[in-house]
């Protein structure tokens, strides 16, 4: 049987579960293109490139301990840079340009940006990495990685993982099969459950190849955002604001009135470090200040590893202008 690797992780495990006892056959799909040769000593198969279409499901099976009664959330859509040598894989999962735009309306939309970004399985910081090493976490055997972690050594809840294997296939797509032996069972209204034995069935996932040209359709996603809340303080003089970063790489950032403004961009800003009064946020990390409104306040940041030469600067005339966040609930701009 064969799956979208687009569905998300708990449809995919109660149709695999169900089918696998109904029929499922281990045989790889007939209409999708045939596994690449191998062209690694000892039957490894070459797995380098960019994949796309992941969610949680090729980190689970992947990870030291798979868990078919809690697979790991993933929010968000995701695209995988695979690099090898002989001896380790090192996996790198970043959002792609459908998962980052959904990202940003998330992170803006429940108002709950943190260092590193929002909970809920969404990636923490703008890349995870996933590193297996050769005999402790696979093997090679007949052109595919076979996980060393899958399998199980016994049955457990009426299944159990086999085998796990990957390969490439002849169009450059990254392919997967998971085996699993699952107990069938028989019963009819409320009568017990009747065992009939057991049978192996596997599922089969494919990755997509990235296009070297769909990373440009990101560019447009990266910056720095400034909303205001709804409320204001001081008798309506102060505007509390909050400033996301959606840059892949960590910033420093600071907020300042016209008068200090000149003072800081004057100073020599020194790369890998934030300077005193700036703050350092990485991807999906938040700001939070109070403009004044009816005011001019500049909203200056660069990469940690940038000077002064590299600074972008937002110039907010009156924060009450602002965009406002959206709605905590409904998702609707505030009022």
């Amino acid at each position: 049987m064969r799956f979208d690797s687009r569905l998300p992780v708990t449809f995919l495990l109660s149709i695999l579960l169900g089918a696998c006892g109904h029929g499922g056959t281990p045989d790889y799909p007939k209409d999708w293109a045939a596994p690449a040769p191998s062209r690694w000593p000892l039957g490894c198969p070459d797995l380098t490139g960019a994949y796309d279409g992941v969610h949680a499901e090729l980190e689970w099976l992947l990870g030291s301990n798979p868990d078919f009664e809690r697979p790991l959330p993933f929010r968000h859509e995701h695209s995988v840079r695979i690099e090898q040598d002989s001896e380790r894989i090192r996996l790198t999962l970043t959002l792609n340009e459908r998962g980052l735009p959904a990202y940003r309306e998330y992170a803006l939309k429940y108002n709950m940006g943190v260092e590193g970004g929002p909970g809920g399985g969404s990636a923490s910081g703008w890349g995870r990495t996933l590193e297996l090493r050769k005999g402790r976490d696979f093997e090679c055997s007949g052109g595919w990685l076979v996980g060393k972690h899958f399998a199980q050594s016994a049955s457990k809840h009426g299944q159990h993982r086999k085998r796990l294997v990957l390969a490439k296939d002849r169009a450059g797509n990254l392919i997967a099969g998971a085996t699993v032996n699952r107990d069938i069972h028989f019963n009819w209204g409320d009568s017990p459950a009747i065992r009939l034995g057991a049978a192996d069935g596997t599922f089969w996932l494919r990755w997509t190849r990235r296009p070297k040209a769909a990373d440009d359709a990101m560019q447009e996603y990266f910056g720095v955002e400034v909303h205001r809340y709804r409320w204001t303080i001081a008798g309506g003089q102060q505007v509390p604001t909050r400033v996301t970063s959606f840059m892949p790489s960590p910033i420093c950032i600071v907020a300042l009135p016209p008068s200090a403004f000149v003072a800081y961009s004057e100073q020599t800003l020194s790369k890998g470090d934030c300077a005193r009064g700036e703050t350092r946020l990485s991807f999906g990390g938040v700001m939070r200040r109070g403009m004044s409104a009816g005011s001019t306040t500049y909203v200056a940041w660069r990469p940690v590893d940038g000077t002064a030469a590299d600074m972008q600067v937002i110039t907010v005339s009156g924060a009450e202008g602002l965009p406002l966040m959206p709605d905590l609930d409904t998702g609707r701009r505030n009022r």
